[in-house]
């Protein structure tokens, strides 16, 4: 065996070596891509969005001042 045929098969086992890590690293990057966009839908379904808790809590608040003006005006005055 010849140093050139030598150096071709430590290449090619590294060249095999390096594919197989790119091709788990790839893998595991795909992975992590589909973890995510399943967090991102669980929290579009789970979470307000933050326009519509301002709209709720301006009602509420309305409705807490209501409440406060009825209040006072069932005050005992004795």
């Amino acid at each position: 065996m010849s140093g050139q045929e030598a150096w071709n098969i430590v290449v090619g086992l590294l060249g095999m070596l390096g594919g197989a890590v790119l091709r788990a690293t790839w893998s595991a990057i795909e992975e992590m891509r589909r973890e995510v966009l399943a967090i991102q839908k669980a929290n579009a379904e789970t979470y307000v969005r933050r326009d519509d808790f301002r709209d709720h809590a301006a009602r509420v608040e309305l409705i807490l001042e209501r409440i406060e003006s009825k209040l006072d005006g069932k005050v005992d005055k004795t």
